[in-house]
């Protein structure tokens, strides 16, 4: 993403859970980005979970994906307000 030309810094922070990296986003509330990287034959190999977000009744969309990284990411983002 740019803004006249200047690269915008997207996300905010990463916070690792149990193998998995948290990107959270700095442009939206309650988005953030889930990842897993794992060696597989001597070389570094990144899974992307995808996109997930929290409702602002905390509640989250996809209950059961990740159920530790994201209470993990649930307590961190209630401990930012």
């Amino acid at each position: 993403m740019t803004n006249r030309g200047k690269k915008v810094k997207e996300w905010a922070g990463t916070m690792v859970k149990n193998g998995f990296s948290i990107h959270v986003s700095t442009l939206a509330p309650y988005l953030y980005r889930v990842y897993k990287d794992e060696i597989v034959n001597g070389e570094q190999v990144r899974y992307n979970y995808g996109f997930h977000f929290w409702l602002p009744n905390g509640v989250h969309h996809e209950a059961d994906c990740l159920p530790d990284a994201l209470r993990e990411i649930k307590m961190y983002r209630s401990e930012e307000k």
